[in-house]
């Protein structure tokens, strides 16, 4: 009888399976690149649309309000006319949907200051001034797949910042 040197076909053929099996598990829990890029792309879009709002309202001597939902946002303005908010549908600030797999969680300082009288509709929670003045706010941006965030932080007199980075970073 012959000394057996090597692995059966068989052999070779399970572990190969169960190398597979292992590394579709690992790849299918990790997000892709993809998602990566567009995650960052959608969280960037809406600062630079807000710098871009602040520099309008301060341009155009207009209020304008960052309303976001879950999984949108829309941009109002002041129409000191009727005494209330107009949803804009000027681009860049018409009603923007988020990808599927992002989500809007939206945190702001009680500052107290109101445009609109008491008894009408509410105040949008998010309010971009003329003199260049935001509503202080922290917006998170939430890849759902894997609970990932960035936090977009505004301290109401200077540019908008993602938490992590300085503030003199990309100016």
């Amino acid at each position: 009888m012959r000394d057996a040197r090597g692995f059966t076909l068989v052999e070779i053929l399970v572990v190969l399976l169960i190398i597979s099996v292992m590394v579709g598990v690992v790849i299918a829990r990790f997000p892709s690149f993809t998602q990566d890029e567009e995650f960052l792309r959608e969280s960037e879009r809406i600062r630079l649309v807000m710098e871009l709002l602040r520099d309008e309202a301060v341009i155009a001597s207009t209020e304008y309000a960052f309303v976001p939902d879950k999984d949108t946002y829309t941009f109002h303005v002041y129409n000191e006319f009727e005494q209330g908010w107009i949803e804009s549908t000027q681009a860049p600030f018409r009603e923007h949907t988020l990808p599927e797999g992002l989500e809007l969680v939206l945190r702001v300082e009680d500052t107290g200051f109101s445009l609109t009288p008491e008894d009408e509709e509410t105040e949008p929670p998010v309010l971009v001034m003329s003199s260049g003045e935001v509503t202080p706010f922290e917006l998170y941006v939430i890849r759902s797949t894997d609970r990932a965030e960035r936090v977009l932080r505004a301290d109401g007199y200077s540019r908008l910042v993602w938490e992590g980075e300085d503030e003199e970073g990309d100016d």
